[in-house]
């Protein structure tokens, strides 16, 4: 009972590092972030709150693209259908 066939115990080491990449990625982003909030001479959550605002703007134009391109692939197909006679 060697290998894959016991029950993991621990986790893998890599597993341990991607975590632990996760965790150093998140407080160097928010060092950055202290910096330059102080450079601009707001608080930390007045930056954060920014940064969310610009990612949900970014997020909406995005949605309505995917609208407008669905609604134009349905118009298009509509098109074919009634050329081709329900074909």
């Amino acid at each position: 009972m060697r290998g894959r066939d016991r029950k993991q115990k621990h986790k893998s080491l890599a597993v341990l590092h991607a975590k632990a990449r996760k965790r150093a990625n998140r407080k160097a982003r928010l060092a950055r972030w202290k910096i330059e909030a102080a450079a601009l001479g707001i608080t930390l959550q007045t930056l954060q709150f920014k940064k969310w605002m610009e990612v949900q703007e970014i997020l909406e134009e995005t949605r309505r693209a995917t609208l407008l391109a669905e609604q134009r692939a349905l118009r298009e197909m509509e098109k074919w259908r009634r050329r081709w006679g329900g074909y």
